[in-house]
Protein backbone atom coordinates (compact mmCIF):
# COMPACT_ATOMS: atom_id res chain seq x y z
CA UNK A 1 0.00 0.00 0.00
CA UNK A 2 2.80 2.91 -1.06
CA UNK A 3 0.79 5.68 -0.75
CA UNK A 4 2.82 7.07 -3.64
CA UNK A 5 1.99 4.61 -6.01
CA UNK A 6 -2.00 5.83 -5.44
CA UNK A 7 -1.32 9.70 -6.09
CA UNK A 8 -3.07 9.68 -8.96
CA UNK A 9 -6.02 8.37 -7.32
CA UNK A 10 -5.35 10.98 -4.43
CA UNK A 11 -5.54 13.82 -7.27
CA UNK A 12 -8.97 12.32 -8.87
CA UNK A 13 -10.34 12.28 -4.98
CA UNK A 14 -8.82 15.93 -4.41
CA UNK A 15 -10.25 17.15 -7.16
CA UNK A 16 -14.17 15.54 -6.46
CA UNK A 17 -13.70 16.73 -3.16
CA UNK A 18 -13.58 20.57 -3.90
CA UNK A 19 -17.63 20.64 -3.65
CA UNK A 20 -17.12 19.75 0.64
CA UNK A 21 -17.29 21.53 3.41
CA UNK A 22 -14.74 20.59 6.23
CA UNK A 23 -15.12 21.70 9.70
CA UNK A 24 -12.69 21.39 12.64
CA UNK A 25 -14.52 21.37 15.05
CA UNK A 26 -27.35 9.55 33.09
CA UNK A 27 -25.96 12.12 35.38
CA UNK A 28 -28.84 14.77 36.98
CA UNK A 29 -28.68 18.15 35.85
CA UNK A 30 -28.77 20.55 38.82
CA UNK A 31 -28.89 24.24 39.16
CA UNK A 32 -27.45 26.16 42.23
CA UNK A 33 -25.91 28.95 43.56
CA UNK A 34 -23.05 30.77 41.54
CA UNK A 35 -19.68 28.49 40.93
CA UNK A 36 -21.17 25.01 41.25
CA UNK A 37 -19.81 22.58 38.83
CA UNK A 38 -22.25 21.14 36.56
CA UNK A 39 -20.91 18.24 34.42
CA UNK A 40 -22.08 17.40 30.94
CA UNK A 41 -24.04 14.10 30.68
CA UNK A 42 -27.40 12.28 30.25
CA UNK A 43 -29.33 9.39 28.81
CA UNK A 44 -29.93 9.07 25.04
CA UNK A 45 -32.43 11.62 23.17
CA UNK A 46 -35.82 9.38 23.47
CA UNK A 47 -39.16 10.52 24.01
CA UNK A 48 -40.20 10.19 27.77
CA UNK A 49 -42.73 12.91 28.48
CA UNK A 50 -45.78 10.29 27.80
CA UNK A 51 -48.38 10.62 24.89
CA UNK A 52 -48.88 14.22 24.20
CA UNK A 53 -52.23 14.11 22.16
CA UNK A 54 -53.59 15.99 24.59
CA UNK A 55 -51.24 18.62 24.77
CA UNK A 56 -52.28 22.28 24.58
CA UNK A 57 -49.61 24.27 23.17
CA UNK A 58 -48.81 27.78 23.80
CA UNK A 59 -50.68 30.56 22.27
CA UNK A 60 -48.05 32.38 20.39
CA UNK A 61 -47.45 35.82 19.90
CA UNK A 62 -47.76 37.53 16.67
CA UNK A 63 -45.60 39.89 14.72
CA UNK A 64 -47.70 42.65 15.72
CA UNK A 65 -46.22 41.72 19.58
CA UNK A 66 -42.69 42.61 18.39
CA UNK A 67 -41.63 46.34 17.42
CA UNK A 68 -38.78 45.18 15.68
CA UNK A 69 -39.94 42.32 13.32
CA UNK A 70 -36.50 41.35 11.78
CA UNK A 71 -34.55 39.05 12.91
CA UNK A 72 -30.85 38.78 12.22
CA UNK A 73 -28.92 35.41 12.41
CA UNK A 74 -25.41 34.80 11.86
CA UNK A 75 -24.23 31.09 11.46
CA UNK A 76 -21.26 29.43 10.55
CA UNK A 77 -22.04 27.36 7.14
CA UNK A 78 -19.92 23.97 8.12
CA UNK A 79 -20.72 20.45 8.17
CA UNK A 80 -24.17 20.89 8.85
CA UNK A 81 -24.87 23.24 5.66
CA UNK A 82 -27.52 25.12 5.47
CA UNK A 83 -30.79 24.12 4.38
CA UNK A 84 -31.97 22.97 7.68
CA UNK A 85 -32.06 26.74 8.32
CA UNK A 86 -33.61 27.80 5.24
CA UNK A 87 -36.18 25.98 5.82
CA UNK A 88 -36.50 27.15 9.12
CA UNK A 89 -36.71 30.93 7.94
CA UNK A 90 -39.52 30.02 5.34
CA UNK A 91 -41.25 28.24 7.94
CA UNK A 92 -41.24 31.09 10.41
CA UNK A 93 -42.17 33.16 8.24
CA UNK A 94 -44.96 31.37 7.17
CA UNK A 95 -45.98 30.86 10.56
CA UNK A 96 -45.55 34.57 11.96
CA UNK A 97 -46.39 36.44 8.92
CA UNK A 98 -44.84 40.14 9.05
CA UNK A 99 -41.37 38.81 9.72
CA UNK A 100 -38.43 39.09 8.19
CA UNK A 101 -35.36 36.57 8.96
CA UNK A 102 -32.53 37.17 7.42
CA UNK A 103 -29.39 34.69 7.39
CA UNK A 104 -25.85 35.46 7.04
CA UNK A 105 -23.23 32.68 6.53
CA UNK A 106 -20.13 32.69 7.34
CA UNK A 107 -17.26 29.88 6.94
CA UNK A 108 -15.00 31.81 8.79
CA UNK A 109 -15.29 30.35 12.96
CA UNK A 110 -13.11 33.69 13.77
CA UNK A 111 -15.84 35.78 12.97
CA UNK A 112 -17.86 33.18 16.29
CA UNK A 113 -14.51 33.35 18.33
CA UNK A 114 -12.54 36.11 18.23
CA UNK A 115 -14.01 38.43 16.60
CA UNK A 116 -17.12 37.85 18.06
CA UNK A 117 -16.66 39.99 21.89
CA UNK A 118 -16.04 42.94 19.08
CA UNK A 119 -19.17 42.82 17.78
CA UNK A 120 -21.53 41.89 20.61
CA UNK A 121 -19.99 44.57 21.77
CA UNK A 122 -21.42 46.94 19.05
CA UNK A 123 -24.05 48.66 18.30
CA UNK A 124 -25.59 46.62 15.66
CA UNK A 125 -25.06 42.35 16.35
CA UNK A 126 -27.08 40.02 14.92
CA UNK A 127 -29.55 38.97 17.08
CA UNK A 128 -28.60 35.17 17.25
CA UNK A 129 -25.23 33.74 16.68
CA UNK A 130 -24.96 29.91 15.76
CA UNK A 131 -21.27 28.04 15.68
CA UNK A 132 -18.94 25.79 17.53
CA UNK A 133 -16.58 26.67 19.92
CA UNK A 134 -18.45 30.05 20.93
CA UNK A 135 -17.25 31.34 24.15
CA UNK A 136 -20.42 31.22 25.81
CA UNK A 137 -19.78 30.70 29.37
CA UNK A 138 -17.37 34.33 29.31
CA UNK A 139 -19.09 36.36 26.80
CA UNK A 140 -22.66 35.14 28.89
CA UNK A 141 -22.03 34.33 32.32
CA UNK A 142 -19.03 37.03 33.06
CA UNK A 143 -19.37 39.95 30.74
CA UNK A 144 -23.03 39.66 29.68
CA UNK A 145 -23.01 40.00 26.19
CA UNK A 146 -25.14 36.97 25.95
CA UNK A 147 -28.88 36.92 27.17
CA UNK A 148 -29.71 34.52 30.22
CA UNK A 149 -32.01 32.69 28.78
CA UNK A 150 -33.39 30.83 32.23
CA UNK A 151 -36.65 32.31 32.76
CA UNK A 152 -37.65 33.88 29.41
CA UNK A 153 -36.79 30.13 27.78
CA UNK A 154 -35.62 27.23 29.53
CA UNK A 155 -38.49 28.06 32.26
CA UNK A 156 -41.23 29.53 29.52
CA UNK A 157 -44.22 27.12 29.60
CA UNK A 158 -44.53 25.17 25.70
CA UNK A 159 -47.60 22.57 26.41
CA UNK A 160 -49.71 22.05 29.08
CA UNK A 161 -51.30 18.45 29.76
CA UNK A 162 -54.61 18.30 31.03
CA UNK A 163 -54.48 14.83 31.47
CA UNK A 164 -50.82 13.86 33.00
CA UNK A 165 -49.58 10.33 33.85
CA UNK A 166 -48.37 10.60 37.77
CA UNK A 167 -45.00 8.82 37.04
CA UNK A 168 -44.37 11.13 34.43
CA UNK A 169 -45.05 13.96 36.14
CA UNK A 170 -42.73 12.90 39.28
CA UNK A 171 -39.78 11.38 37.66
CA UNK A 172 -39.49 14.78 35.45
CA UNK A 173 -40.47 16.71 37.85
CA UNK A 174 -43.10 18.35 36.28
CA UNK A 175 -45.12 21.29 37.52
CA UNK A 176 -49.14 21.51 38.17
CA UNK A 177 -50.88 24.52 37.52
CA UNK A 178 -53.85 25.54 39.91
CA UNK A 179 -55.82 23.17 37.90
CA UNK A 180 -54.26 20.12 37.92
CA UNK A 181 -52.94 20.26 34.24
CA UNK A 182 -48.79 19.08 33.87
CA UNK A 183 -47.03 22.26 32.56
CA UNK A 184 -43.76 21.11 30.14
CA UNK A 185 -41.27 24.05 30.04
CA UNK A 186 -38.35 24.31 27.19
CA UNK A 187 -36.23 22.57 29.66
CA UNK A 188 -38.40 19.90 29.91
CA UNK A 189 -38.17 19.24 26.22
CA UNK A 190 -34.36 18.96 25.80
CA UNK A 191 -32.45 16.39 26.71
CA UNK A 192 -30.14 16.39 30.13
CA UNK A 193 -26.97 16.07 28.34
CA UNK A 194 -28.20 19.17 26.36
CA UNK A 195 -29.33 21.25 29.42
CA UNK A 196 -26.20 20.52 31.57
CA UNK A 197 -24.10 21.65 28.55
CA UNK A 198 -25.78 25.31 28.70
CA UNK A 199 -25.41 25.70 32.55
CA UNK A 200 -22.87 28.41 34.04
CA UNK A 201 -22.64 30.41 37.39
CA UNK A 202 -26.17 31.26 37.85
CA UNK A 203 -27.96 30.39 34.80
CA UNK A 204 -28.35 29.25 30.81
CA UNK A 205 -26.92 31.24 28.30
CA UNK A 206 -26.98 29.37 24.77
CA UNK A 207 -28.76 26.30 23.74
CA UNK A 208 -27.08 23.47 22.48
CA UNK A 209 -27.82 22.97 18.35
CA UNK A 210 -27.41 19.64 17.88
CA UNK A 211 -26.53 16.43 19.63
CA UNK A 212 -24.65 13.32 17.92
CA UNK A 213 -22.24 10.51 18.65
CA UNK A 214 -19.09 9.07 17.82
CA UNK A 215 -17.94 6.14 16.49
CA UNK A 216 -16.26 4.19 13.52
CA UNK A 217 -17.79 5.63 10.18
CA UNK A 218 -17.76 2.14 7.69
CA UNK A 219 -18.27 1.76 4.36
CA UNK A 220 -21.25 -0.98 4.37
CA UNK A 221 -21.14 -1.46 0.50
CA UNK A 222 -17.40 -2.47 1.03
CA UNK A 223 -18.10 -4.34 3.99
CA UNK A 224 -21.39 -6.15 1.84
CA UNK A 225 -19.38 -7.20 -1.13
CA UNK A 226 -16.32 -8.75 1.08
CA UNK A 227 -18.99 -10.28 3.59
CA UNK A 228 -17.57 -8.71 6.69
CA UNK A 229 -18.91 -8.61 10.24
CA UNK A 230 -19.67 -5.84 12.08
CA UNK A 231 -17.34 -5.80 15.55
CA UNK A 232 -19.13 -5.60 18.58
CA UNK A 233 -15.70 -6.19 21.06
CA UNK A 234 -12.24 -4.56 20.98
CA UNK A 235 -10.83 -8.01 19.69
CA UNK A 236 -13.23 -8.52 17.47
CA UNK A 237 -12.06 -4.55 15.76
CA UNK A 238 -8.27 -6.07 15.46
CA UNK A 239 -9.46 -9.64 13.69
CA UNK A 240 -11.54 -7.29 11.37
CA UNK A 241 -8.26 -5.22 10.74
CA UNK A 242 -6.42 -8.45 10.14
CA UNK A 243 -9.45 -9.68 7.77
CA UNK A 244 -9.23 -6.92 5.74
CA UNK A 245 -5.75 -6.72 5.11
CA UNK A 246 -5.59 -10.25 4.09
CA UNK A 247 -8.56 -10.25 1.83
CA UNK A 248 -7.79 -7.48 -0.30
CA UNK A 249 -3.96 -7.69 -0.25
CA UNK A 250 -3.39 -5.07 1.48
CA UNK A 251 -4.79 -3.10 -1.02
CA UNK A 252 -7.28 -1.07 0.73
CA UNK A 253 -6.46 0.41 4.58
CA UNK A 254 -9.04 -0.87 7.65
CA UNK A 255 -8.42 2.73 8.57
CA UNK A 256 -7.95 6.02 7.46
CA UNK A 257 -7.90 9.50 9.18
CA UNK A 258 -6.84 12.97 8.63
CA UNK A 259 -3.21 13.53 10.22
CA UNK A 260 -4.51 17.39 10.82
CA UNK A 261 -8.27 15.82 12.60
CA UNK A 262 -6.50 13.88 15.50
CA UNK A 263 -9.10 14.95 17.70
CA UNK A 264 -11.77 12.55 15.87
CA UNK A 265 -9.99 9.29 17.62
CA UNK A 266 -11.61 10.95 21.02
CA UNK A 267 -14.97 9.02 19.41
CA UNK A 268 -13.12 5.74 20.32
CA UNK A 269 -10.66 6.78 23.26
CA UNK A 270 -13.43 8.37 25.83
CA UNK A 271 -16.08 6.22 24.88
CA UNK A 272 -13.23 3.44 25.80
CA UNK A 273 -12.50 5.36 28.91
CA UNK A 274 -16.23 5.77 29.75
CA UNK A 275 -16.64 2.01 28.93
CA UNK A 276 -14.10 1.75 31.57
CA UNK A 277 -15.07 4.04 34.01
CA UNK A 278 -18.29 4.12 34.54
CA UNK A 279 -20.47 7.35 34.39
CA UNK A 280 -19.60 8.49 37.61
CA UNK A 281 -15.82 8.16 37.79
CA UNK A 282 -15.36 9.66 34.23
CA UNK A 283 -17.42 13.16 35.65
CA UNK A 284 -15.25 12.73 38.15
CA UNK A 285 -12.05 14.38 36.54
CA UNK A 286 -14.49 16.75 34.97
CA UNK A 287 -15.98 17.96 37.94
CA UNK A 288 -12.40 19.36 38.85
CA UNK A 289 -12.34 19.12 42.52
CA UNK A 290 -9.28 16.25 43.21
CA UNK A 291 -5.99 16.37 41.12
CA UNK A 292 -5.50 12.78 41.79
CA UNK A 293 -7.96 12.20 38.78
CA UNK A 294 -4.90 13.32 36.20
CA UNK A 295 -2.72 10.71 38.40
CA UNK A 296 -2.85 7.70 35.99
CA UNK A 297 -1.61 5.50 39.08
CA UNK A 298 -4.43 6.53 41.08
CA UNK A 299 -7.34 7.28 38.07
CA UNK A 300 -5.88 4.92 35.51
CA UNK A 301 -8.89 4.61 33.04
CA UNK A 302 -7.86 7.68 30.59
CA UNK A 303 -4.55 5.94 30.13
CA UNK A 304 -6.01 2.17 29.72
CA UNK A 305 -8.51 3.59 27.05
CA UNK A 306 -5.92 5.50 25.49
CA UNK A 307 -3.30 2.52 25.73
CA UNK A 308 -5.98 0.24 24.10
CA UNK A 309 -6.13 2.76 20.93
CA UNK A 310 -2.49 2.79 20.75
CA UNK A 311 -1.90 -0.64 21.20
CA UNK A 312 -4.31 -1.17 17.83
CA UNK A 313 -3.31 1.74 15.65
CA UNK A 314 0.13 3.02 16.29
CA UNK A 315 1.79 -0.02 17.24
CA UNK A 316 -0.09 -1.38 13.50
CA UNK A 317 -0.23 1.64 11.76
CA UNK A 318 1.89 0.17 8.82
CA UNK A 319 -0.98 -2.97 8.42
CA UNK A 320 -3.72 -1.23 9.24
CA UNK A 321 -3.44 2.45 8.42
CA UNK A 322 -3.48 4.05 5.27
CA UNK A 323 0.41 4.96 4.35
CA UNK A 324 0.27 8.90 4.06
CA UNK A 325 -2.20 9.65 6.21
CA UNK A 326 -0.56 11.26 8.77
CA UNK A 327 0.27 14.55 5.89
CA UNK A 328 -3.45 14.81 4.47
CA UNK A 329 -6.10 17.10 5.33
CA UNK A 330 -9.58 16.58 6.19
CA UNK A 331 -11.15 17.10 2.94
CA UNK A 332 -8.01 14.91 1.58
CA UNK A 333 -9.29 11.89 4.02
CA UNK A 334 -12.95 12.13 2.93
CA UNK A 335 -12.05 12.72 -0.98
CA UNK A 336 -10.03 9.40 -0.67
CA UNK A 337 -12.42 7.11 1.11
CA UNK A 338 -15.00 7.80 -0.86
CA UNK A 339 -12.42 6.28 -3.51
CA UNK A 340 -12.70 3.32 -1.63
CA UNK A 341 -8.83 3.36 -0.53
CA UNK A 342 -9.68 2.31 3.50
CA UNK A 343 -13.03 0.29 5.01
CA UNK A 344 -13.11 2.28 8.05
CA UNK A 345 -12.58 5.67 9.80
CA UNK A 346 -13.12 7.27 13.66
CA UNK A 347 -15.91 9.82 13.08
CA UNK A 348 -17.89 11.53 14.80
CA UNK A 349 -22.18 12.98 14.23
CA UNK A 350 -20.99 15.00 11.50
CA UNK A 351 -19.22 12.63 9.30
CA UNK A 352 -21.49 11.99 6.11
CA UNK A 353 -22.40 15.57 5.80
CA UNK A 354 -18.54 16.30 5.33
CA UNK A 355 -18.84 13.60 3.09
CA UNK A 356 -21.44 14.91 1.42
CA UNK A 357 -24.96 13.36 1.35
CA UNK A 358 -25.47 13.90 -2.58
CA UNK A 359 -22.65 12.83 -3.50
CA UNK A 360 -23.01 9.74 -1.54
CA UNK A 361 -26.01 8.73 -3.71
CA UNK A 362 -25.03 9.87 -6.68
CA UNK A 363 -22.68 7.08 -6.20
CA UNK A 364 -24.44 4.54 -4.83
CA UNK A 365 -22.41 4.47 -1.76
CA UNK A 366 -23.81 3.13 1.50
CA UNK A 367 -21.80 4.28 5.18
CA UNK A 368 -22.47 2.90 8.02
CA UNK A 369 -21.89 3.70 11.63
CA UNK A 370 -20.04 1.03 14.29
CA UNK A 371 -20.45 2.05 17.57
CA UNK A 372 -17.74 2.15 19.67
CA UNK A 373 -16.41 -1.83 20.28
CA UNK A 374 -16.72 -2.83 23.93
CA UNK A 375 -13.07 -3.64 25.87
CA UNK A 376 -12.45 -5.98 28.56
CA UNK A 377 -13.90 -4.63 31.80
CA UNK A 378 -16.11 -2.26 30.08
CA UNK A 379 -18.87 -1.72 32.91
CA UNK A 380 -22.57 -3.93 32.64
CA UNK A 381 -25.77 -3.52 33.90
CA UNK A 382 -27.28 -6.24 36.12
CA UNK A 383 -27.61 -8.81 33.52
CA UNK A 384 -24.43 -9.05 32.77
CA UNK A 385 -24.80 -6.98 29.42
CA UNK A 386 -21.84 -4.29 28.39
CA UNK A 387 -23.64 -0.66 28.81
CA UNK A 388 -23.85 1.61 25.76
CA UNK A 389 -22.03 5.31 25.84
CA UNK A 390 -21.39 7.99 23.71
CA UNK A 391 -19.19 10.77 23.68
CA UNK A 392 -20.31 13.77 21.84
CA UNK A 393 -18.18 16.33 20.08
CA UNK A 394 -20.62 18.03 18.27
CA UNK A 395 -23.00 18.10 21.39
CA UNK A 396 -20.93 21.74 22.24
CA UNK A 397 -21.87 23.52 19.40
CA UNK A 398 -24.17 26.41 20.26
CA UNK A 399 -26.81 28.78 19.95
CA UNK A 400 -26.81 31.83 21.74
CA UNK A 401 -28.44 35.44 22.16
CA UNK A 402 -27.29 38.98 21.90
CA UNK A 403 -27.88 41.38 24.57
CA UNK A 404 -27.80 44.37 22.65
CA UNK A 405 -29.99 42.49 19.47
CA UNK A 406 -33.45 41.82 19.19
CA UNK A 407 -34.04 39.37 22.20
CA UNK A 408 -37.30 39.18 22.32
CA UNK A 409 -37.80 38.01 18.79
CA UNK A 410 -34.31 35.63 18.82
CA UNK A 411 -36.08 33.77 22.14
CA UNK A 412 -39.56 33.28 20.17
CA UNK A 413 -37.61 31.75 17.19
CA UNK A 414 -35.87 29.47 20.03
CA UNK A 415 -39.04 28.34 21.44
CA UNK A 416 -40.70 28.02 17.80
CA UNK A 417 -37.31 25.82 16.88
CA UNK A 418 -38.55 22.88 19.80
CA UNK A 419 -41.74 22.88 19.36
CA UNK A 420 -42.64 19.18 18.79
CA UNK A 421 -42.92 19.13 14.86
CA UNK A 422 -40.74 22.23 14.42
CA UNK A 423 -37.38 19.93 15.56
CA UNK A 424 -37.75 17.21 13.44
CA UNK A 425 -36.92 19.69 10.03
CA UNK A 426 -33.36 19.70 11.43
CA UNK A 427 -32.57 15.62 11.02
CA UNK A 428 -35.06 15.49 7.62
CA UNK A 429 -31.70 18.24 6.46
CA UNK A 430 -28.68 16.89 8.56
CA UNK A 431 -28.07 13.40 7.78
CA UNK A 432 -27.77 11.34 11.29
CA UNK A 433 -28.44 14.07 13.47
CA UNK A 434 -30.68 15.91 15.83
CA UNK A 435 -31.18 19.15 17.62
CA UNK A 436 -30.55 19.41 21.54
CA UNK A 437 -34.19 18.25 22.09
CA UNK A 438 -35.77 14.73 22.80
CA UNK A 439 -37.22 12.82 19.78
CA UNK A 440 -39.47 10.07 18.90
CA UNK A 441 -36.62 7.53 17.57
CA UNK A 442 -39.30 5.33 15.91
CA UNK A 443 -40.09 8.17 14.08
CA UNK A 444 -36.36 9.05 13.56
CA UNK A 445 -35.92 5.41 11.84
CA UNK A 446 -38.78 6.21 9.25
CA UNK A 447 -37.39 6.34 5.56
CA UNK A 448 -38.18 10.27 5.84
CA UNK A 449 -35.11 11.05 8.24
CA UNK A 450 -32.73 8.03 6.94
CA UNK A 451 -30.72 8.26 3.94
CA UNK A 452 -28.06 5.56 4.20
CA UNK A 453 -27.42 3.04 7.16
CA UNK A 454 -25.68 5.89 9.16
CA UNK A 455 -28.78 7.42 10.32
CA UNK A 456 -30.28 4.57 11.04
CA UNK A 457 -27.18 3.60 13.17
CA UNK A 458 -26.69 6.96 14.84
CA UNK A 459 -30.20 7.48 15.46
CA UNK A 460 -30.79 3.86 17.25
CA UNK A 461 -27.33 4.53 18.93
CA UNK A 462 -28.46 7.89 20.55
CA UNK A 463 -31.68 6.24 21.76
CA UNK A 464 -30.28 3.33 23.12
CA UNK A 465 -27.02 5.03 24.97
CA UNK A 466 -27.09 5.07 28.72
CA UNK A 467 -24.94 7.93 29.01
CA UNK A 468 -24.48 10.41 26.99
CA UNK A 469 -21.55 13.57 27.63
CA UNK A 470 -20.13 16.44 25.44
CA UNK A 471 -17.06 16.67 28.67
CA UNK A 472 -18.75 20.67 29.31
CA UNK A 473 -17.66 20.99 32.46
CA UNK A 474 -18.95 24.48 34.09
CA UNK A 475 -15.81 24.76 37.03
CA UNK A 476 -13.87 27.87 35.79
CA UNK A 477 -10.24 25.68 34.99
CA UNK A 478 -11.86 24.07 32.27
CA UNK A 479 -13.80 27.12 31.13
CA UNK A 480 -10.57 29.31 31.23
CA UNK A 481 -8.73 26.28 29.86
CA UNK A 482 -6.32 25.82 32.35
CA UNK A 483 -6.59 22.40 32.68
CA UNK A 484 -8.60 19.22 30.16
CA UNK A 485 -8.46 15.81 29.66
CA UNK A 486 -5.20 16.14 28.23
CA UNK A 487 -4.01 19.19 29.85
CA UNK A 488 -0.83 20.03 27.41
CA UNK A 489 -2.25 18.24 24.06
CA UNK A 490 -3.44 14.58 23.07
CA UNK A 491 -0.50 13.63 21.18
CA UNK A 492 -2.48 11.31 18.83
CA UNK A 493 -0.74 12.57 15.35
CA UNK A 494 2.63 12.47 17.35
CA UNK A 495 2.33 9.25 18.76
CA UNK A 496 1.81 7.77 15.07
CA UNK A 497 4.95 9.98 13.65
CA UNK A 498 7.27 9.02 16.41
CA UNK A 499 6.74 5.60 16.73
CA UNK A 500 9.99 3.23 16.48
CA UNK A 501 12.18 6.20 16.79
CA UNK A 502 14.18 7.65 19.76
CA UNK A 503 11.65 10.33 20.72
CA UNK A 504 8.96 7.97 20.90
CA UNK A 505 5.95 9.27 22.63
CA UNK A 506 3.83 6.37 24.22
CA UNK A 507 0.54 6.77 26.87
CA UNK A 508 2.90 6.02 29.71
CA UNK A 509 5.18 8.75 29.28
CA UNK A 510 2.22 11.57 27.88
CA UNK A 511 0.02 10.63 31.22
CA UNK A 512 3.38 11.05 33.38
CA UNK A 513 4.03 14.08 31.51
CA UNK A 514 0.59 15.29 31.97
CA UNK A 515 0.23 14.26 35.53
CA UNK A 516 3.54 16.45 36.95
CA UNK A 517 1.67 19.38 34.95
CA UNK A 518 -1.25 19.17 37.03
CA UNK A 519 0.54 18.31 40.12
CA UNK A 520 2.96 21.15 39.77
CA UNK A 521 -0.02 23.68 39.51
CA UNK A 522 -2.63 22.68 40.60
CA UNK A 523 -3.33 25.32 43.33
CA UNK A 524 -1.70 28.54 40.97
CA UNK A 525 -4.62 27.08 38.78
CA UNK A 526 -7.44 27.52 41.36
CA UNK A 527 -6.01 30.90 42.27
CA UNK A 528 -6.71 32.00 38.89
CA UNK A 529 -9.90 30.66 38.31
CA UNK A 530 -11.25 32.11 41.65
CA UNK A 531 -11.60 29.19 43.71
CA UNK A 532 -9.16 29.74 46.29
Amino acid sequence: MKFIKKMTVLVLALCLSLSFFAVGAGCEWTTGDAGETVVSGGGGISWDLGDTNDWVARTRPTADDFSDKTLNIKFFNGGYGRAWLDEMEKQFEADYPGIDVRLTASTNSSDFQDLLRTELQGNNPYDIYICHDISWESLGGDEKLLVDLTDELYNAVMYTDPTPDDTIVEEQGLTLDESGNAQITYKNLLTDASVTSAYYRDGYYKVAQVQGAGGILYNKTMFDQYGWELPETYDDLKALCEQIVEDTNGDIAPFLVAGSEGYLWDSLVYDWWIQLAGQEEFNRLFEGNDKNCWNPDEYPYHRQAYQYWYDLFVVNQSEYMLDGFTGIDNVMANAVFLQGMAAMMPATAWAVNELGADVLEESGLDVGLIPTPYVEGAKTDEDGNPLRVCYDVAGRDSIVVSTNGNSDLAIEFLKWMGELDNKYIFPKNVSGMVMGFKYDVDTLLTDEYCRFTWDRDMFKLLGETTFRTTGYSSNPMFVLKLVSAYPIENYYLRCFTTYGTASQITPSSIFASAWSQVNSKWDDWRFEAGLE
